[in-house]
């Protein structure tokens, strides 16, 4: 495959000459090509500008975290849109897909990898046809038709990770705005009006563990978003006058064992921290201070802390950080716990949704829950009592650590929600 230099220049929406950082993971592609690194404590972004004349759609590759872009060259004529893989932080960009005489707007791709769809704006083909394209094989195969009657355009589109099916948003600046959910495997479409809302989608992503779907508008800065899969609790939830963006995707950064790991240093087991990328430049940082010794793309971690990776896009002053790692001493190596006093006590169920239970053979002293951070967020010392509930509901979803101490010894537990 041709490998081509993705970035022309560097132009900042910032001023002065301060070192931007950035903890949002999101990439935007605009319709001048370019790619947005965004912000996430204010309207301002990085953007870096790449010799493309239209950017169409981009999407992250689960097998390996490059980013697909659906692009539209400079002096290529207009229904010749190509694919190609992007390294987002040092800049290389390269050809994997030479689509001839079709003009697609929005593709998206299934959750393993193996399925890229597609759906057909105009040049050729029939408006609204949605093609999977087999990354194996390298054969498309006609879905479905996207487009009901009043369908406009079709720009907006993602592939749901849960329940694989296809989201996708039409609308033009006049007409109806709508979201159709089409299921993959049997073909069968839904229909919805976006309520309250009559704008030009250009772009829709999932992203976080309550996979939350984002949309955007490419001409009024909007970005909105739905934790539910339905089509009338859109919400504004960036709103940034920015160049002009098509589409969003995620950047992962980083290879972890979990968002929480526990270790056991004193038996050998430890835990690893990866960088996903290629990159020009990159720091690790413990509880927000610089590992200066760490110079390694990959980080042996032997004691408890929070951890992070920050990655130079380009060549500029901009670092994009990972999220957090958090590594915990895991209680139920140390020898310092009787394992006689985990078989007394009983504490269910794990993992708990509402109200965990705590019975004891012995009598309890004190009950003492912390999250892996080390926070207090339970306590109960009133003493003389063998068994208790305690309300969960209200806690995140996470690991916590429950300490039951009893008139015969001391009990520690890992209780996940």
């Amino acid at each position: 495959m041709k490998k081509l230099l993705l970035f022309a220049l560097a132009s900042f929406s910032l001023a002065g000459s301060a070192q931007i950082e950035t903890s949002l993971n999101w990439a935007g592609i605009g319709p001048t090509g370019g790619l947005n690194f965004f912000l996430d404590d204010s309207t301002d972004l990085v953007t870096i500008d790449c010799d493309y004349h239209t950017g169409y759609a981009l999407f992250t590759d689960p097998k390996d975290s490059l980013l697909y872009g659906l692009f539209r060259g400079t002096g290529e004529a207009y229904g010749d849109n190509n694919l190609y893989r992007i390294n987002p932080f040092n800049g290389e960009i390269e050809l994997a897909i030479d689509f001839v005489g079709t003009e697609f707007t929005s593709a998206t791709i299934n959750t393993d990898g193996s399925t890229i769809y597609l759906i057909n704006g105009g040049g050729v083909a029939t408006l609204g046809d949605i093609i999977a394209y087999d990354v194996e094989t390298g054969t498309e195969t006609f879905l479905t038709s996207a487009l009901g009657e009043e369908g406009e355009s079709t720009y907006g589109m993602a592939y749901h990770p849960l329940d694989d099916q296809l989201y996708i948003y039409e609308g033009s600046e006049v007409g109806e705005t709508r979201l159709q959910k089409i299921d993959v495997f049997v073909l069968s479409n839904e229909y919805g009006a976006l309520i309250g809302f009559d704008g030009f989608i250009t772009g829709a992503m999932w992203q976080g563990i309550n996979y939350e779907f984002i949309v955007n508008t490419a001409y009024d800065c909007s970005f909105l978003k739905t934790v539910e899969l339905t089509t009338n609790e859109l919400e504004e939830f960036y709103n940034s006058c920015m160049p002009e963006t098509s589409d969003l995707a995620n950047i992962h950064t980083i290879y972890a064992e979990g968002d929480s790991v526990a270790i056991c240093p004193e038996t050998g087991d430890f835990t690893t921290i990866e960088l996903m990328y290629d990159v020009n430049s990159f720091e690790w940082y413990k509880d927000g201070v610089l590992l200066t010794d760490e110079t390694e793309a990959t980080l042996t971690i032997n004691e408890p802390g929070i951890y992070q990776a920050a990655m130079e896009i380009k060549t500029t002053t901009a670092m994009l950080f990972s999220q957090e790692i958090t590594v915990y001493l895991d209680p139920t190596c140390t020898s310092s716990i009787d394992e006689q006093m985990n078989d007394m006590i009983s504490v269910y169920p794990n993992p708990v949704q509402n109200t965990l239970t705590i019975a004891a053979e012995t009598n309890i002293q004190s009950i003492t829950i912390n999250d892996l951070k080390g926070n207090v967020l339970y306590t109960n010392s009133q003493g003389n009592f063998s068994s208790t509930e305690i309300d969960f509901s209200d806690l995140k979803t996470g690991v916590y650590i429950v300490e039951v101490i009893t008139d015969n010894g001391t009990c520690i537990k890992k209780i996940v929600k």
